[in-house]
């Protein structure tokens, strides 16, 4: 049926167009084609193609990105597309760097399919470090010392007498026990004195204290030039002194504060997740209340690759027990340093004269101000020596004394004295003209009439 209707239409369409045109007859011809065309659209949508779909090319979804199949009629060539809806990303927690009081801390999250990284910060805070032995509310203290009526027969061996100190000269005894004193040292407490070797102007001896190795500098003359801990000098001739147990490390205290230097120096990597610690490489120092931790990492550097790289990390130990990162230095760079600078060290007057200077001469030493020193005015930790105009013996106190002649207005040396051993020599000072000694320097001078 439907396919008579058209062919009707057809035949009575070409008989009127054959016969003498009228407008009548134009109406109906376009009456006429408007029906054919609304017939033929009925037709095709009778006999629609059943499709056979064949995919021709396909864009798989990623996180951000939706994906998309094209499609193809292998009857008709009609084409189709398909969309997938994008994934979003699926994170997980990588790495997790706990904050400190200079630094916040970082969690580091990583999507599973495409690898896409965010990093959270977490705010900054104060930790609070304690000891193996301690609970988390107690603060850190200072390991306690036995007095002489507590220690036992083991920590009798601390004790010490002239014999086994073994020192030649008793003036070496006196000035070093009065030095020990100044800084809080029992001498009682002293083991394993020797003598290890010499030094410009003198002799270094090592002894134990309380499980720490300590250095001493005996200048020439018999008096105590320093007694060191590490690279600090607690007693330094010329200076105030500083007290031991400032500088004595609990190392309870130092082994709780290396999970916070872990995290700490983390925060500082290119790629934290990579940083392998060691397990026993580690060093510690102790300034006051500053508790320094010294060791390396293994982890990629910023070019991605795997280097050891040194650190140093302080934390200050406050009086609750709280231990806040005050300095970073990460492989010889300086990431953060917040430590209060430390006062200038006092110098103190020391009488330079002795017995066997005769009574009008003058001893000068390396560093001590005396009776003519002047601190320099451009460099405050050097000293200069301003005598009368006149000649002078210069008599060598100690191994090797250089004194200089400077000229006031230049600045520049106009002359100088070599002396080693046992020698003398002479200078002879004038107007606008001061002294000047290398270091360890110790000479007395006596006026040439």
């Amino acid at each position: 049926m439907l396919v008579a209707v058209p062919i009707v239409f057809i035949i009575a369409i070409v008989k009127t167009i054959g016969k003498k045109p009228q407008k009548k007859r134009w109406w109906f011809i376009c009456f006429s084609a408007f029906a054919l065309m609304i017939t033929f659209e009925l037709i095709a949508a009778a006999v629609e193609c059943k499709h056979e779909w064949t995919a021709i090319s396909e864009s798989i979804a990623t996180c951000t990105e939706r994906g998309e199949i094209k499609y193809i009629c292998n009857k008709c060539e009609r084409e189709k597309t398909e969309y997938q809806k994008e994934l979003g990303h699926s994170m997980r927690i990588m790495d997790r760097i706990e904050p400190t009081t200079i630094l916040e801390g970082e969690t580091t999250k990583q999507c599973e399919r495409c690898g896409y990284e965010e990093a959270e910060l977490i705010e900054k805070l104060v930790v609070t470090a304690t000891s193996s032995s301690a609970t988390a509310e107690q603060p850190i203290s200072s390991p306690s010392v036995a007095t002489s009526d507590e220690r036992t027969e083991t920590e009798n061996e601390y004790s010490l007498t002239t014999e086994e100190i073994n020192i030649s000269k008793d003036a070496y005894l006196q000035e070093f026990a009065n030095a020990c004193t100044e800084i809080g040292l029992d001498t009682a407490l002293i083991t394993k004195w020797e003598q290890v070797d010499d030094w410009v102007n003198g002799e270094i001896f090592h002894f134990t204290y309380k499980r720490h190795r300590f250095e001493t500098y005996i200048n020439f003359d018999e008096t105590i030039s320093s007694i060191n801990l590490g690279g600090t000098a607690i007693y330094k001739r010329g200076y105030e002194p500083y007290k031991v147990d400032d500088y004595l490390l609990d190392e309870d205290t130092a082994e709780s504060l290396i999970p916070y230097a872990e995290d700490t120096v983390k925060l500082a990597l290119n790629y934290p997740s990579t940083a392998d610690f060691p397990l026993l490489d580690w060093s510690y120092g102790r300034e006051g209340s500053l508790y320094q931790l010294k060791s390396s990492v293994k982890a990629k550097n910023g070019f991605g690759v795997v280097d050891e790289i040194p650190f140093t990390v302080i934390f200050d130990i406050g009086t609750e027990g709280k231990a806040n990162c005050v300095y970073l230095q990460l492989d010889g760079v300086v990431v953060a340093d917040e430590r209060t600078p430390a006062p200038e060290r006092k110098r103190v007057e020391i009488d330079t004269k002795s017995d066997d200077v005769p009574e009008g001469s003058i001893r000068l030493v390396d560093g001590e101000l005396g009776e003519y020193g002047k601190q320099d005015p451009v460099y405050p930790e050097y000293v200069d020596y301003y005598l009368p105009v006149g000649r002078y013996k210069v008599k060598n106190n100690t191994k090797t004394s250089i004194v200089m002649i400077i000229d006031e207005d230049s600045n520049d040396e106009l002359n100088r004295l070599t002396l080693d051993t046992g020698q003398s020599g002479e200078i002879e000072i004038t107007a606008g003209q001061h002294i000047e000694l290398t270091m360890h320097s110790d000479v007395t001078l006596a006026v040439i009439n």
